[in-house]
């Protein structure tokens, strides 16, 4: 196994290993080939940890003809392809994304042998285990049971025809149609549980009661295979037969107390003066100090490059929280590698103390740029709005949502280069599936710029941030904020009935409404009429969209503002106008 990135510990702990007892077993029986598939892999850390285990087992369709290519495929080509994923993906994304690319291509295989009769059609079912979680992706007559103490429960859907009439068939496979609809659940799963996966051909010829004896009366786990397939045969099953069991001895949940040693391995460095030599870094000055953290202009005493070196305030030396928070910080923003993110540096050597490393951007953060460039022409804000947007876009991609978007978090280079440089506040799938014995920080961005619907306790994930990337662009072309100073004082759910977007047209009569428009659906308070992704709100603050033009949403949406008279009086030729603006505004 190759995984595509890189394997370095992430801020977690990969050191209590879980440990998982499995046997499989698969039989032809009294078919003249195997059309099934079944397989495992158990990671090397810190894949273990970050993505988990797998246990799979395909039913490749014998009508099909291609049934045994299919499930191989299947077995083979997920496991590979699930590891290489990105690392803070959630499990069911990596999965689905993984199983709609196999799926494609079973389907376009078969219809390439449609004149063959021939077709790459299997049933799939698979079992991961992270963390605490045993997570479940299942399509077919295939199935995944939990035997749980002295019980046992069948955790898959049979997909296969009711009906009485005719012989009952399968209505859902991979390979069968173009559009993959798998099922998929998450459970909790403590040490003990067993798990078995199994294909028809074992679970028809038997009841549910027999599975559970097998493994109440037999120890080794390859004993139970062996048991069951031999009592399917018995049976009279006419099918392929596979199974696979696995136990969970143990699970890698740390302890609040492993937790605290673990992120208290590196103590807080001192505070820094010019000339000063930490792990290799000459100190050169200090560029910024908060009470959360400080940065330093550092020299690379091996290289002669100069980097930025973040160092936690010792106000929270004994906030595990905070250090937790810090140290995935870091490791989070050296999984991206875009031009529009913050480029974060390995150490070269030992570490002694706690910090990390950043390029170094020459430039100003984009609040203090726009005290000094209150005059801007458009083309050149959309240009920095533009960067801001890919560099969330990049984020999103990973499912990684920054929660605290603001003009002080935004770096713009001599060069014009716009450059996210504060990744603190994230929130990432992936790692958010990990048990961790620590409250994790929930520290919410800047009020202002951020959702105020974090402000109750709803997380809007990727809309959140579109509301801040609107909140900056309104600034930036108007010189304030789409809702005021108000939102410092959101507290309840009332409040935002009290709450009124300013048009922003009527701060800076230059900007056309279909700007605007664009605008103010970014930052709805109302979750559901806002954009659902930074693509779709750029799409329009970019491109005139024709709703922002017609007469009942200028009535809606201008009716209680003075000037409102004035935009009525305009009628039809603000359309025309506006669409000629649209040119001239962007371009």
């Amino acid at each position: 196994m190759n995984p595509r990135f890189s394997t370095e510990s992430p801020p977690i702990d990969t050191v209590h290993k879980a440990v998982f007892s499995v046997a499989q077993n698969t039989d032809t029986g009294h078919k003249p080939q195997n059309e099934d598939s079944v397989g495992f892999y158990i990671p090397d850390e810190p894949l273990l940890t970050i993505k988990g285990m797998i246990a799979i087992v395909a039913d490749g369709v014998s009508s099909a003809e291609a049934g045994k290519e299919a499930s191989y495929q299947c077995v083979n080509q997920f496991i590979h392809e699930f590891y290489n994923t990105p690392e803070l993906w959630s499990t069911a994304t990596s999965a689905q994304k993984v199983l709609t690319a196999i799926n494609r291509n079973l389907y376009k295989r078969s219809s390439e042998f449609l004149h063959l009769d021939k077709g790459y059609i299997t049933t799939l079912s698979i079992l991961i285990i992270k963390s605490n979680k045993a997570h479940i992706f299942h399509i077919g007559d295939s199935r995944i049971y939990l035997i749980r103490d002295s019980e046992i429960e069948q955790l898959t859907t049979d997909h296969i025809s009711s009906g009485t009439t005719e012989s009952p068939y399968l209505t859902r496979a991979m390979g069968m149609d173009i559009g993959l609809k798998i099922d998929y659940r998450a459970i909790d799963i403590k040490e003990g549980d067993r798990f078995f996966l199994s294909s028809d051909g074992i679970h028809d010829f038997m009841e549910d009661q027999d599975i559970l004896n097998a493994f109440m009366q037999r120890k080794e786990f390859h004993h139970i295979c062996l048991a069951l397939t031999g009592k399917a045969l018995k049976g009279l099953s006419d099918d392929n037969i596979t199974c696979l069991a696995l136990r969970v001895n143990k699970l890698p949940l740390e302890t609040k107390q492993q937790a605290t040693e673990r992120l208290h391995y590196h103590p807080f460095p001192p505070d820094l003066n010019p000339g000063m030599k930490l792990d290799g870094y000459r100190i050169n000055h200090l560029i910024f100090s908060s009470p959360r953290s400080q940065l330093y202009n550092v020299t690379d005493m091996d290289t002669g490059e100069t980097l930025i070196m973040k160092t936690p305030s010792v106000n929270y030396e004994d906030d595990d929280s905070y250090i937790e928070a810090f140290v995935t910080e870091a490791w989070i923003g050296s999984r991206f590698d875009h031009k529009n993110i913050v480029r974060i540096i390995p150490n070269h050597g030992k570490r002694n103390f706690l910090y990390y490393l950043m390029e170094n951007v020459e430039g100003i953060s984009l609040d203090k740029w726009m005290e000094k460039n209150k005059n801007s022409r458009p083309k050149d804000l959309i240009a920095i709005v533009e960067q801001i947007a890919a560099g969330l876009i990049a984020l999103h991609d990973k499912e990684t949502i920054h929660q605290d978007l603001k003009p002080g978090n935004i770096m713009i280079s001599t060069t014009g280069e716009i450059k996210l440089i504060d990744l603190g506040s994230v929130y990432v799938a992936g790692i958010a599936e990990i048990y961790n014995p620590l409250k994790r920080s929930s520290i919410i961005g800047t009020v202002n710029y951020t959702d105020p619907l974090y402000m109750l306790g709803k997380n809007m994930g990727v809309k959140g941030d579109v509301f801040s990337l609107a909140s900056i662009t309104y600034e930036l072309f108007t010189g304030a904020l789409p809702y005021g100073n108000k939102l410092e004082n959101f507290s309840v759910h009332l409040d935002g009935t009290r709450l009124k977007y300013i048009p922003s047209s009527h701060v800076n009569r230059d900007i056309p409404l279909w700007f605007d428009g664009a605008l103010l659906k970014a930052t709805e308070l109302n979750p559901n009429l806002r954009y659902g992704s930074v693509e779709a709100f750029m799409q329009d603050l970019q491109h005139p969209n024709p709703e922002f033009l017609t007469e009942a949403y200028i009535l809606q949406h201008h009716r209680r503002f003075p000037t409102f008279k004035v935009w009525q009086a305009l009628g039809v030729l603000w359309l025309a106008s506006l669409l000629f603006a649209a040119v001239i505004f962007v371009a």
